[in-house]
């Protein structure tokens, strides 16, 4: 448990802390503004070195670390002394420093999406064998029926359904896709697919239907805190039976805000649930309900791309992610009731982390290009503590020409800092309550007798 997932997290919270933090400090040492301190970790210093006025350290609590430019030193007669002091330095200095945290962020984010592409991110894949094929579509017009199997692709083999479809794209479109199958009925076969036909019969192509088994189930969803688990299988939900996973998800993905009764196998068990799909928590971030289910991973398939593609790709991919992740501060802010349960601290930073490390090294680090976006965002917040705090003050500053008044300053940092407290409490709480309602979840199912409705929230 150690190893899989609080390693994993504590490795990647590391990871991203320390790199915002040494973007303040690298642009601190540019701009000439002393640096009093960099710690690598927290709480006492294990050991460390003094080189120029900087002392650096590494510390017990390997969680990141810290930048200190606000220390008094005091001349030969005690006097303190004031020199290249972060809040004396001009309001540009300030502004550049303080931005330069989340700007690492944003950069770390973006190479971390490069270096996904690079390594490769593992999907579902399937044997290479068709599912349900449509009467009278293009697919079926061109002879592919249901249970065909895909044995070539230009006269290249294939092994999976995901290998399939990645060959018949990088046939040029202007060529017939010629593909060697097997069908139940008559045996092996080839088939020509013309250029202006071969787009349409591959759009309704599918892997066989999974069954209704829950494969894995996403920290912090509905399904998590009514105590869902991977291997799981639903066989009915609002009375009607379920064996396909197609079948399940209709049921959900039409239901958002609905509570669902479900029957939900567990062994040689079954037991009644009631669960609620969430709908989207900011426009256009999906359409319908989920409840956070995937279904069980049999085969993957890595994807990797070329530098270049890797590159190209990684660009529209974090614009993509730093605006959703924006959408869902404003949607925090705007509907904070609706958002509440979404929200997540270190806890469940460190059990995502811990299951996407287990998917594989690219998952990972997506999950901590994904994070990395996150403190970046949070951070921009124009609240004392937050670097977006000095940006504020600093624009201020810009536009007076003169430091904000004391009074409201000091109102200000009185203010925020109660929000921040206040929504760090809450998001710590949520971590822990969140934690107990699963375990709590899980074990009223085990106990719950067959026709009891076992309660969930």
């Amino acid at each position: 448990m150690i190893f899989d997932v609080i390693l994993p997290g504590l490795l990647l919270l590391g990871i991203l802390v320390f790199l915002h933090e040494l973007g303040h400090f690298l642009m601190a040492k540019a701009l000439k503004v002393t640096v009093y301190k960099f710690s690598l970790g927290f709480g006492p210093a294990l050991f460390g070195f003094t080189r120029g006025d900087t002392r650096y350290q590494v510390s017990v609590l390997p969680l990141g670390g810290y930048v200190s430019m606000a220390e008094e030193t005091k001349d030969a007669e005690g006097r303190p002394e004031l020199i290249d002091r972060f809040n004396e330095a001009p309001w540009w200095k300030r502004f550049v420093i303080a931005l330069a945290g989340p700007m690492a962020n944003f950069v770390t984010g973006y190479v971390a999406l490069i270096v996904m592409a690079l390594v490769g991110i593992q999907v579902p894949d399937f044997d290479p064998v068709l599912g349900p094929v449509a009467p009278d579509s293009p697919a079926a017009q061109a002879g592919l029926t249901p249970g065909t199997r895909l044995v070539s692709v230009g006269g290249e083999p294939v092994s999976s359904f995901q290998e399939f479809l990645r060959k018949a794209d990088a046939v040029p479109a202007s060529e017939p896709l010629v593909l060697g199958v097997e069908t139940r009925e008559g045996g092996p076969r080839t088939l020509s697919l013309p250029p202006g036909e071969r787009r349409a019969a591959l759009d309704g192509l599918t892997p066989p239907e999974a069954g209704s088994m829950i494969g894995s189930v996403v920290i912090g969803t509905p399904a998590y805190t009514a105590g869902l688990q991977g291997g799981d299988r639903i066989v009915a939900v609002e009375g009607t039976p379920v064996t396909k996973w197609r079948e399940l998800t209709t049921f959900i993905s039409s239901s958002p805000g609905k509570v669902l009764a479900m029957t939900v196998e567990r062994g040689s068990k079954r037991f009644p649930l009631k669960i609620t799909p969430q709908g989207p928590p900011t426009p256009g971030a999906w359409e319908g309900g989920r409840i956070g289910i995937e279904a069980p991973r049999t085969r993957t398939f890595l994807i990797r791309s070329t530098p270049a593609e890797a590159v190209a790709e990684a660009w529209p991919l974090t614009l993509a992610l730093v605006k959703q992740t924006f959408d869902g501060i404003g949607a925090v802010i705007t509907r904070p009731l609706q958002s509440a349960s979404s929200l997540g601290g270190p806890q469940m930073i460190v059990q995502i982390a811990g299951a996407n490390a287990k998917r594989g090294p690219g998952d990972f680090i997506y999950i901590l290009a994904v994070i990395s976006f996150a403190i970046m965002a949070f951070n921009l917040l124009p609240l004392p503590v937050l670097d977006g705090g000095h940006l504020f003050l600093s624009l201020i500053e810009a536009v007076r020409r003169r430091p904000p008044a004391e009074w409201f300053t000091s109102a200000y940092q009185r203010v925020g800092l109660v929000l921040i407290g206040g929504f760090i409490v809450f998001v710590l709480f949520n971590d822990l309550s969140r934690s107990i309602q699963h375990r709590a979840a899980v074990h009223r199912n085990n106990q719950a007798p067959a026709g009891e409705i076992a309660p969930t929230r």
